[in-house]
């Protein structure tokens, strides 16, 4: 079981697909080989790599999800035009990554074999 303060570098596959995903969506030209990341751990997860150009910044990440939103048929709706003016701080900055449990629902949503969403549980 590895630990999740425990860090590794990306993968080669990880490192591909992380930099063509900023220059096909953002126009960046990543070099992520050297990026440490959190170590992989025993349930499935995603990663998640946020570019320093964008870490801070809204307006941005949401024009590339409306444009798949969109894509696929789906409507978009965003509280502001400018998401960017509304945050009046950042706490990030610089490149990093994070890993996400890969499953639908928080840990609390199955229960008994039931779906419930975590507002449901509680």
């Amino acid at each position: 079981m590895n630990n999740l303060s425990t860090r590794c570098k990306l993968s080669n596959v990880e490192v591909e697909f992380w930099q063509k995903y900023y220059q096909d969506n953002y126009g960046i030209k990543a070099d992520l080989s050297e990026l440490e990341v959190p170590a992989p751990v025993e349930y499935p997860t995603r990663l998640r790599v946020m570019h320093e150009v964008i870490s801070n910044r809204c307006n941005p990440i949401a024009a590339v999800y409306e444009k798949r939103v969109r894509s696929k048929g789906f409507n978009w709706w965003q509280f502001t035009p400018d998401l960017d003016a509304s945050m009046k701080s950042h706490s990030r900055s610089g490149t990093y990554a994070i890993r996400v449990r890969d499953v639908r629902e928080a840990e609390y949503g199955l229960v008994d074999d039931k779906n419930l969403s975590t507002n449901d549980f509680f």
